[in-house]
């Protein structure tokens, strides 16, 4: 049995549509476990409502917000053996459970599906693929290198892998390891979460045929790194570096480190109204051994294989290396200006 995990905050305007379709699913073997967080609106009421209607809904309260700590709580009451993750504001589409039930196996700890956006046509392939958790895991930190090696078919977009949607995790991996979300970040929780996941897993079974609908929000389009989220970011680029992986993940870790700090970088150049504040914080970060270490063997490792192949941040790291972090950033500006002509 599935168990379905849907976190709700202040989400009256979807909710309803969310759940109709996770209740409308041919595969009927599954539980809804809704988690209203700190919920102001009338979300709560209409979660409610469907728990009245059908006996598979249950209805979890709680004061304290945070998707993390939502899932986490979901998580604790779940009775099926996969965990499903679904955001209150997107949808299954009808035959999503199906799909993913059709492909499990006692031999795969997760099976991992594709998705549609709004406005967006999807020609998918409906091509399927046994990978191992090493390759979902290199795929995961360094999408751009090792994303085709996975199957060249497959109509994948890159950022499949580090989200929770979408997919079916094998509960007995989360129980044994007592895998959580992190409660202490509010961005990025999905991906660390995941690489937690398949550090641990074995084999995956990656699937094209389309399950899930992401709602493209004005929220999730924002170019801008508000101080708020750069210190998010901060907090999520130092939990990942932290992290102890197996020689073969060493590099592209690192990576996907050097990634993040650049792109930070790049979007503190947009923003004008935090500019200075945003740059002393940026400063102090980079400045600290282990941000410097990776900084250092990202230059040696990235530039010798050819990874980076954007010219902008070629020139950003080698900055970087010498800790010319003021002109890095006044260089990240100009360029931002001239992409995106104000």
């Amino acid at each position: 049995m599935f168990s379905i995990i849907v976190p709700v905050h202040n989400v009256e305007d979807y909710i309803d549509e969310c759940i109709k379709s996770i209740i409308m699913q041919s595969y009927r073997k599954f539980e809804l476990i809704l988690v209203v967080n700190a919920s102001v609106d009338e979300s709560y009421n209409i979660c409610k409502d469907w728990e009245m209607k059908d006996d598979r809904v249950l209805v979890i309260h709680t004061d304290i917000s945070g998707v993390s700590h939502a899932r986490n709580l979901g998580i604790k009451k779940s009775q099926g053996e996969w965990i499903v993750f679904v955001d209150a504001d997107d949808y299954l589409l009808e035959d999503a459970l199906l799909v993913l039930f059709n492909n499990l196996d006692y031999k795969v700890d997760a099976v991992v599906a594709n998705y549609t956006q709004k406005n967006v046509s999807c020609n998918l392939s409906n091509e399927e693929s046994f990978i191992s958790s090493k390759e979902y895991l290199l795929a995961m930190l360094d999408s751009p290198y090792y994303f085709d090696k996975i199957e060249s078919k497959m109509t994948y977009k890159a950022d499949v892998f580090g989200v929770n949607w979408g997919k079916a995790f094998k509960k007995s991996i989360i129980n044994d390891y007592n895998l959580q979300f992190n409660e202490k970040i509010t961005i990025f929780e999905d991906f660390l979460f995941n690489f937690d996941f398949f550090t641990r897993a074995s084999k995956v079974k990656c699937v094209d045929t389309p399950i899930y609908f992401y709602r493209v929000t004005r929220g999730s389009l924002s170019r801008t790194e508000s101080v708020d989220r750069v210190l998010k970011r901060m907090d999520f680029i130092n939990l990942l570096s932290e992290k102890e992986v197996s020689e073969y993940l060493k590099d592209v870790l690192d990576f996907c480190v050097m990634q993040n700090i650049l792109r930070m970088i790049v979007a503190i150049g947009r923003n004008k109204s935090d500019y200075e504040e945003l740059s002393k914080i940026i400063f102090n970060f980079l400045s600290k051994k282990n941000i410097q270490n990776i900084i250092t063997k990202s230059r040696k490792n990235c530039l010798s294989n050819g990874k980076y192949q954007n010219y902008f941040y070629i020139i950003i790291l080698e900055l970087l290396k010498k800790k010319w972090y003021r002109l890095a950033l006044k260089i990240s500006t100009i360029y931002c200006k001239i992409k995106h002509k104000d």
